[in-house]
């Protein structure tokens, strides 16, 4: 009995040593060495880490006193956008030859050389020498000079006869971009995965700013910290969204501009891989259980896989959900535009009383069961929704990546011709609104008509970076409601008409067909039809032309009975 209690007494410890071991967080694909790594993400194993530590809390704070004494802030300077943005040492090697001479900035890991006053950076493009100018002397190290330690040099560019660069340097100072991010190195390497992660995104946030070439990688690593260490899902996807979003960008070649270093497969090195490259798993699998993921998932699927098409049944479906909503838009501008020269004429009565005109205003829409702000309400709905398509495309990004449309090539990336398009639906769109809401005096009609196109033009710019889905998307719906207003247009003006005893149709009398404006117009000319002569007034016929057409012989007969009948009375 003893021994059986013994037995399960153990069972049930390794059970919870099970249980708490499943809980805690474990990187499978921790790489096991170094190797692979940019020298400047390399933590030697001597002094201990926790020196190592030490020693960058210290520069970090030197740099940061000097800095914001000189410059009111310690993210001015290098994170703050200073007069120049350090180089890494492989762009300076790659350029100098056309850097020679010119006045650079750069940053790396300082290793002294057995020369006097010689240091090299090494990075994995090569290295340069720095080389010390006349009296030019390191500021901002401890005692033991800047060896081992991350630098900031600034001087002249030089060439050896290798063609290797030698940056003469006037400057020689603690680099706060790389010593930020090698704290971060050594909190992971020591397992402080919240310190690294916080410290990794302070590197990203100022990097981005500044230009530091390392700032992807920052950005890139928090939120992979943040989603396999720190399990925080909502901060690990909005990380790595930020990555995606500024640094999976190409050249006009379709060369990857930015590149991040990551655990190989086997799980013994690092890899240097393009930023999308590296993103496409671990952002993919954080949003796939998103509901608008989901969503967006379930339309592309209807077209059969057609991201394209899939982004246009959703803005159909959008469309046709909020079409009541349309319709009453567009009655209410009908309404509005019916009462524009009773407004006219009360701004003309109170031009020198603005509240005794709000008050007549708003006495004549009540009178006329008008509301002013009727053609809001379709787009305060669609705002919200709108909101939710953009939560869902940006989920489903990776899955939009490598898919074409027609001439845009990646759904993912920005498409400049279908950002014109857009543009140009939107202006379209905002004169479309403008005459369904009233002005109240010339002044606002101006600041209407500035924001027809200021609007458009900010959203152009604000949207150059933007997915091609969601510019999409925005496009397809303005068509859409284009062609909503055509059909309404359309149908109030098709003539009435009436039914005869049999049930046939009787035409009312012919109405003049009013002249087709704005979007109609433009279908009209499209379908080839011409635009009605105006009719001319009827001119009174002469005597003859009553006899001849028969109403002559009736009048005559009419005047003949009618003098019969005076006869008999007599």
């Amino acid at each position: 009995m003893r021994d059986t209690c013994r037995t399960l007494g153990l069972a049930l410890s390794l059970l919870c040593i099970v249980a708490v071991a499943a809980c805690l967080p474990v990187r499978a694909d921790e790489p096991s060495s170094q190797d692979g790594l940019p020298p400047e993400l390399r933590i030697a194993d001597t002094p201990p880490l926790a020196d190592q530590l030490q020693q960058l809390l210290l520069l970090r704070s030197q740099v940061q006193t000097q800095q914001g004494s000189q410059k009111g802030g310690f993210l001015s300077g290098i994170f703050g956008g200073g007069e120049k943005k350090p180089l890494s040492v492989a762009q300076l090697v790659e350029g100098a030859a056309s850097l020679k001479g010119a006045l650079v900035a750069v940053d790396g890991v300082y290793t002294a050389s057995s020369e006097k006053d010689t240091g090299v950076f090494k990075s994995e493009g090569g290295e340069c020498k720095i080389a010390l100018g006349g009296g030019t002397v390191p500021t901002g190290f401890p005692e033991a000079g800047p060896n081992g330690l991350p630098a900031h040099a600034e001087g002249l560019v030089e060439v050896d006869a290798s063609g290797k660069p030698i940056v003469r340097a006037s400057k020689l100072e603690p680099s706060l971009p790389l010593t930020l991010i090698r704290m971060a190195r050594v909190d992971e390497l020591q397992g402080k995965w919240m310190e690294a992660a916080a410290a990794y995104k302070e590197v990203a946030a100022a990097g981005q700013r500044s230009g530091f070439w390392l700032a992807p990688q920052a950005r890139f690593w928090a939120g992979v910290l943040e989603m396999d260490m720190l399990r925080e899902r909502k901060a690990a996807q909005g990380d790595l969204w930020m990555a995606w979003q500024t640094y999976s960008i190409a050249d006009p070649s379709g060369k990857p501009r930015f590149y991040v270093w990551r655990p190989t497969a086997d799980g013994k090195a690092w890899e240097k891989v393009s930023v999308r490259e590296a993103l496409h798993e671990p952002l993919d699998a954080i949003a796939r259980n998103n509901f608008w993921y989901k969503f967006v998932d379930f339309f592309v699927g209807v077209c059969g896989g057609n991201a394209g098409l899939g982004i246009l049944l959703i803005a159909l479906v959008v469309r046709v959900g909020i079409y009541p909503l349309t319709i009453k838009q567009m009655q209410s501008g009908k309404a509005m535009q019916k009462l524009q020269p009773q407004i006219k004429a009360l701004q003309q009565e109170y031009k020198d009383d603005k509240q005794k005109f709000q008050e007549e205003f708003w006495k004549l829409c009540k009178a006329n069961h008008v509301n002013p702000f009727g053609g809001c309400l379709p787009l305060v709905v669609q705002m919200p929704i709108l909101i939710c398509i953009y939560q869902g495309i940006r989920s489903y990004i990776i899955q939009f990546d490598g898919h074409s449309f027609l001439w845009v090539h990646n759904l993912s990336q920005p498409d400049m011709v279908l950002l014109v398009m857009y543009t140009l639906s939107m202006i379209a769109f905002q004169k479309m609104t403008s005459k369904m809401q009233p002005t109240m005096d010339p002044q606002q009609a101006q600041q209407q008509q500035m924001m027809t196109y200021m609007m458009p033009l900010m959203f152009f710019m604000f949207f150059k970076t933007m997915s091609s889905a969601f510019i999409l998307y925005w496009l397809g719906t303005n068509v859409i409601y284009f062609a909503q207003q055509w059909l309404y247009m359309r149908d109030a003006h098709a003539p009435a008409g009436g039914a005869g005893t049999d049930g046939a149709l009787i035409p009312s009398e012919p109405a003049p067909k009013p002249k087709s404006t704005g979007f109609a117009a433009i279908m009209d000319a499209l379908a080839g039809k011409k635009p009605a002569a105006p009719e001319e007034p009827a001119k009174p016929q002469s005597y003859e032309q009553k006899v001849k057409s028969g109403q002559g012989k009736k009048s005559n007969r009419a005047e003949a009975e009618s003098r019969d009948t005076k006869r008999r009375k007599r």
